[in-house]
């Protein structure tokens, strides 16, 4: 069985406030990005341990 830490979801991507619409959109864009990379990890790790 694949240990549980490894095989939990992403944690949410958090709500972010501004006053700026362009401050809005960087931490938006930053977010996506790092919430997509954890996905994708978590992916990979989950279908490698279910190949072994």
């Amino acid at each position: 069985m694949l240990p549980a830490n490894l095989a939990q979801q992403c944690p949410q991507v958090p709500e972010v406030t501004s006053d700026s619409w362009d401050d809005l959109a960087r931490s938006y864009i930053f977010l996506a990005a790092l919430y997509g990379e954890c996905a994708a990890r978590q992916r990979a790790v989950v279908q490698a341990w279910e190949k072994t």
